[in-house]
């Protein structure tokens, strides 16, 4: 295991960082005023930790005033082509319309953020659970950006691997890019299940296997 070869502390938080061999990436630990200590990889996953750490610091009122805001305009009807509903979807999820992002998702679908180098890695299965995931993603930055890279590629029937870059600025204008894939499955007209990975290869294996 690689030695700690920095420790910076501040605002009673202690950010630990590890040595990696690529020097691209960063991986280490924050330590809040609790004691408790929150591993992260990647840059992302620091921003993300910082952004909550300062939100958590908030003013008790302030704090319970905060909401997500969600895009008032009625949502527009959802596509009939696969390539089109995930579009659309992503489109819906951007601006904050969640409730018009799951009308394109089964009520039993799985998001399987597992892969994740950052904030909440798990599973969600369901509407309430993945609108809750989705509501802590957003409630931690200012805005989030989605941008496909070329259309999503069909590998078989309703199966599609959609390569994105996201864009995350966090409330004090420092703004992340991650780059990652996703394996998304439809059926019916109705989104099962997307899976988040890394890199478009991983998740080409994935939809081979």
């Amino acid at each position: 295991m690689a030695s700690r070869s920095c420790v910076m502390t501040a605002n009673c938080l202690t950010l630990r960082l590890e040595p990696l061999a690529n020097s691209e990436l960063i991986a280490g630990s924050l330590c809040d005023e609790r004691g408790t200590e929150h591993h992260f990889a990647g840059w992302l996953g620091l921003l993300t930790l910082l952004e909550q750490a300062r939100l958590a610091n908030r003013d008790e009122t302030e704090a319970g005033t905060q909401e997500v805001q969600v895009a008032s305009a009625e949502p527009s009807a959802i596509p009939e082509g696969n390539v089109e509903r995930i579009r659309w979807s992503i489109d819906a999820a951007d601006r904050g319309d969640l409730d018009g992002m799951l009308e394109s998702w089964a009520p039993d679908a799985v998001l399987d953020w597992s892969n994740s180098r950052g904030f909440d890695a798990g599973v969600y299965r369901g509407h309430a659970e993945i609108r809750a995931f989705m509501m802590r993603f957003r409630g931690t930055f200012e805005e989030v950006r989605t941008e496909l890279l070329g259309d999503p590629v069909e590998i078989e029937e309703g199966l599609f691997v959609v390569e994105n870059i996201s864009y995350l600025r966090g409330r004090d204008g420092i703004e992340v890019q991650a780059r990652s894939a996703w394996l998304t499955t439809i059926r019916d007209g109705q989104t099962t299940s997307l899976t988040l990975y890394q890199t478009k290869q991983e998740a080409l294996e994935a939809a081979r296997t």
